[in-house]
């Protein structure tokens, strides 16, 4: 891919790659009406088209990630979200496509609580930065 015809869709799918490659994390290219947990599911991007760091006619997409686990106790959850925000942020970290300049995991902020079937679970939002 060229750096001018990256399209969101492309870099979308490559986070999927990389997470769908994981063990025991379901990952979603998309916001899905369903989601079966733990899972990762990858937002809507913000688009930084003036950032000089992103090189010439390039952009920068910073995409929220929501990292969700199921809760069948507090110790449970918070043990497994830790487990699963490590295997995420290390495979992004140690991912180098040739599709992009750079690929970073930059923040993970809890949330409140994410709707899924009916039930509100405990989730992250990590946003991760591409350069493309």
């Amino acid at each position: 891919m060229a750096g001018t015809s990256v399209e969101t869709k492309d870099l979308s799918a490559l986070l999927y790659d990389i997470i769908d490659a994981l063990p025991n994390v379901r990952a979603y290219a998309f916001i899905a009406d369903n989601v079966r947990v733990p899972a990762a599911v990858i937002g809507q991007p913000t688009l930084d088209f003036t950032d000089q760091s992103g090189g010439f006619c390039r952009a920068v997409w910073q995409f929220p990630v929501t990292v969700i686990t199921s809760r069948s106790s507090e110790r449970n959850a918070q043990a497994e979200m830790s487990r699963l925000l490590l295997d995420i942020v290390t495979a992004l970290g140690a991912a180098d496509p040739a599709e992009v300049l750079s690929l970073e995991p930059l923040t993970a902020r809890p949330l409140p609580g994410v709707a899924v079937n009916g039930q509100e679970l405990p989730a992250y939002q990590l946003d991760v930065r591409i350069r493309a």
